[in-house]
């Protein structure tokens, strides 16, 4: 954490371009980069596509938070990814971070993408893992091998001494697929879940998976996400998540918030026991011994009781599980806390951003980040991304849980 901390930062959170593949997700291009604005710092500057929302979001941020305009350097917004604009803006993006300030900058990208690498390693550094690192890690089939009967090599590392559930790693190829669901079958798994081996927040993962279920359509969306991994679906769990930057792990896992296979959001303390908190510890050191990451990432595990088992290694890239971490470090290192999307069936009733926090100011619910010079300690709600009418992400603090959850009721009724 300590590059992020006490560097000055140019954050160019550029989703991948696979994402664009996954059509029940079409704000991915404008959410992944906005969510990142509250976090800088002074002198940072933040990469924006234009996009619905954007500009309103921003400059709620900049004036809740005390930024400069300078501080955001916007793009057209014009294609999915930000790369291939930037890589014709250098010069200006560069000229414009230095009219911030002088500093020399570390770029912190989402990932590092070929598009990425092109325009930004020649002039700043780069936080994150590189792309042959990636091409090796950064994928949920390192946890399985291929499935029996299959003869090719299976070109991924495996993890070693890592509790997993059973499973296969497998092209997206049906006869291979085919394979993997009768081997699980014959071990005497109840119900298989498939997962996209390079997707993020549940996208591509399809519940209680038969072969009946296959189509042209899931196929070619687990091609572009380089295969599909089939595994044993356990229901009697709750989820957690670990969350690091290289080595450097944040201090105790997150209590994961879902929906169906869908990320939803992270609430810290975990409320699961000592023991499996512990354990997801020591799991999390041995991955990282194994696999040496230099950027961001976050292991996910099923909690059953005492038991831990890894089951979505999101490596290479920043998660949705980060953004509430970070907060919390900066402003309430020591309280409870919910960080959550927003629900869906919302977004068409999201009153604009002013809005929506004024709502939450006449409850008492502002944080107040003037106190800070006092006690570092703040409490309430507050918007980690806001777009109107298309995404959002909420968290409360709170000293305990008993307040965060009553934080939490009542921004929900100031959505509506």
């Amino acid at each position: 954490m300590y590059a992020l901390q006490n560097s000055r930062l140019l954050i160019i959170q550029d989703p991948k371009p696979e994402y664009e593949l996954d059509l029940s997700d079409p704000h991915a291009r404008a959410y992944i980069p906005a969510r990142w604005a509250w976090f800088l710092k002074q002198y940072d500057v933040i990469v924006l596509p234009e996009y619905q929302g954007m500009r309103e979001w921003w400059n709620f941020v900049r004036r809740a938070l005390g930024f400069s305009n300078r501080q955001a350097f916007f793009t057209s917004g014009k294609e999915f990814t930000m790369s291939g604009e930037l890589l014709g803006r250098v010069a200006e993006i560069g000229r414009h971070v230095d009219s911030v300030s002088d500093e020399d900058a570390l770029v912190f990208p989402y990932s590092r993408t070929k598009g990425l690498t092109a325009y930004t390693e020649s002039r700043w550094s780069v936080l994150g893992d590189p792309r042959p690192w990636a091409r090796r890690y950064a994928d949920k089939g390192i946890l399985h091998s291929c499935p029996p009967g299959v003869s090719r090599k299976h070109g991924l590392p495996l993890l070693t001494g890592v509790p997993v559930c059973r499973g296969y790693t497998c092209r997206a190829d049906e006869g291979e697929i085919f394979l993997a669901y009768r081997a699980l079958k014959r071990l005497g798994v109840k119900k298989v879940i498939a997962k996209a081996r390079n997707a993020a927040a549940g996208d591509g993962f399809v519940l209680d998976f038969t072969p009946e279920k296959l189509n042209a359509m899931i196929l070619k969306v687990w091609e572009g996400y380089s295969g599909v991994v089939l595994e044993e679906m356990r229901e009697n769990f709750v989820a957690g998540s670990l969350q690091f930057v290289g080595r450097e792990t944040f201090s105790e896992p997150t209590l994961q918030i879902t929906n169906g296979p869908n990320y939803s959001g992270n609430e810290v303390p975990a409320r699961y026991s000592k023991r499996a908190r512990r354990r997801i510890l020591e799991v999390t050191e041995t991955v990282l011994a194994q696999i040496k990451p230099q950027g961001p990432g976050a292991l996910d595990f099923l909690v059953e009781g005492d038991e831990v088992f890894l089951v979505d290694p999101n490596l290479g890239r920043t998660t949705g599980g980060m953004i509430g971490r970070f907060f919390r470090e900066r402003y309430a290192p020591h309280s409870c806390y919910r960080a959550w999307k927003i629900p869906a069936k919302l977004f068409s009733r999201m009153p604009d951003v002013e809005t929506f926090y004024d709502r939450l100011g006449n409850r008492g619910l502002q944080p107040d980040f003037s106190s800070r010079r006092n006690s570092p300690e703040v409490s309430g709600v507050f918007p980690l991304c806001y777009l109107q009418g298309i995404w959002g992400m909420l968290i409360a603090v709170g000293e305990d849980f008993a307040q965060v959850e009553r934080f939490y009721k009542e921004a929900m009724e100031c959505l509506v």
